[in-house]
Order: structure tokens, then C-alpha cells, then sequence
């Protein structure tokens, strides 16, 4: 079972799903996305999934003290009415990231420049303030918009 090297679970799960399943939860993320992730960290910096863990003045660091507690970037359970009814998040294939030490239109681009680079990321959203990827099952590079 691989276990991301940056990201703690909590920050990748909601916090129902740890809460019933504890370690167990890891087994419900796709590994190729897991390792997706550690790679955008060592490449682009640290990024935000889910913060509803973090702490208040570290969410004020950053800018993000005034927004809403995000759980659902990462894994979203089948009850969560958030975003599509199939959609990756759902199978433990994408994550919504919001990076703080670099641009996500860079790091968008970055990806579609260097697709061999990220060769799990086969879905890349367009148009949208964060960075969604997800590895669905799917030849190639597909570019999508909300």
C-alpha cells in the first residue's frame, strides 16, 4: 500500500471517512494519484487539498482564513453532494490542489507541456481557480472544462 511521502490522510479524506475507517482509508486512493501528488509537491511546491485540519493561523498565513473548511478536495464519498455523481473523486482518482508557492495556471500548463512527465494524470481540468487532476482510465491527456 503506498502512502504519500507529503500529505497526511486526513488531508486527502473527509473526516467521516477516517473516522470509520482510520488507516484502512488509504486503501480507497488511487496509488498512481497518490504518487501523482508527491511528484507536483517535489516539482511545484507545497499545496493545499483538504484544510480543514490545518490551523487557524497557518489557514491566515496563506490566505485562506476567510473561506469555508474544504473536506471533499480529495476522496468523496458516494452521500457527498458535492460535484458530479461519478466522478473521480468518487473512486479515489483525482484531487482538487491549490498550490502556495506557485501559480496554478503555471503548473496547469506545466503538465500539458511535459504530459510524459506526469504520465499518471490523464484528466486535466481547464477554466477552474485550482488544479483538478485525476488518472481515469483513459489514453492520453484528456482536457475538460467545468
Amino acid at each position: 500500500m503506498y502512502k504519500c511521502k507529503y500529505f497526511e490522510l486526513w488531508e486527502l479524506v473527509p473526516p467521516s471517512i477516517i473516522n470509520q475507517y482510520g488507516d484502512q482509508a488509504w486503501e480507497f486512493l488511487d496509488e498512481r494519484a497518490l504518487r501523482t501528488l508527491d511528484k507536483l509537491r517535489d516539482k511545484f511546491g507545497a499545496c493545499i487539498i483538504n484544510d480543514y485540519g490545518f490551523s487557524k493561523e497557518f489557514l491566515k498565513k496563506i490566505g485562506r482564513e476567510n473561506r469555508r473548511p474544504d473536506k471533499y478536495s480529495g476522496y468523496r464519498p458516494i452521500s457527498c453532494r458535492i460535484g458530479a455523481a461519478n466522478s473521480q473523486h468518487r473512486h479515489g482518482r483525482a484531487f482538487d490542489c491549490d498550490f502556495i508557492e506557485s501559480s496554478t495556471d503555471n503548473v496547469r500548463q506545466y503538465i500539458i507541456d511535459h504530459p510524459k512527465e506526469f504520465r499518471y494524470i490523464t484528466g486535466l481540468e481547464l477554466k477552474v481557480p485550482w488544479l483538478h487532476f485525476d488518472t481515469r482510465n483513459h489514453k492520453g491527456l484528456f482536457l475538460f472544462s467545468p
